[in-house]
């Protein structure tokens, strides 16, 4: 996976991977462009990797068909791999409501992220109590491309 310190951070949650590698979503074009330019990094950790890859199995998926080794290609060119953060305790990071979905406010936050890019409900309702930690938290309409 790449690495490129110079250009902003983002975290993308499963379903907007989804949308980007998988449904090709209109919605979502806009990001893909910036990752794939390389005008924003796209991080990642070990587990939200497996989420996505164990997503694609889901049989909800089957009838999308997805490209399985282009997600794969797309993870390996585009997401830069980190560990997961150590959270600095002073810095109190915002708690989801889904267990499952902390791992991405964490790495945001873990990892000084400019944005958490997600369209689940649990996670943008931590958006105010993220701004004050430099991460803003929004769903991909409202990603202001930088």
């Amino acid at each position: 996976m790449n690495d490129s310190g110079a250009v902003p951070s983002v975290v993308l949650d499963t379903n907007v991977l989804l949308d980007w590698l998988v449904f090709r979503d209109a919605g979502v074009a806009h990001l893909a462009r910036s990752v794939e330019r390389g005008a924003i990094r796209w991080i990642i950790t070990a587990p939200m990797a497996a989420e996505l890859r164990s997503a694609l199995t889901r049989p909800e998926l089957v009838r999308w068909q997805p490209d399985i080794a282009g997600v794969e290609a797309a993870l390996e060119r585009w997401a830069v791999l980190l560990s997961a953060p150590r959270l600095d305790p002073a810095v109190h990071c915002p708690r989801c409501s889904d267990r499952s979905d902390q791992m991405f406010i964490d790495l945001a936050v873990g990892a000084a992220a400019r944005w958490l890019v997600t369209r689940d409900r649990a996670l943008l309702r931590l958006a105010r109590t993220a701004r004050p930690l430099a991460v803003a938290i929004v769903a991909p309409q409202r990603w202001p491309a930088p």
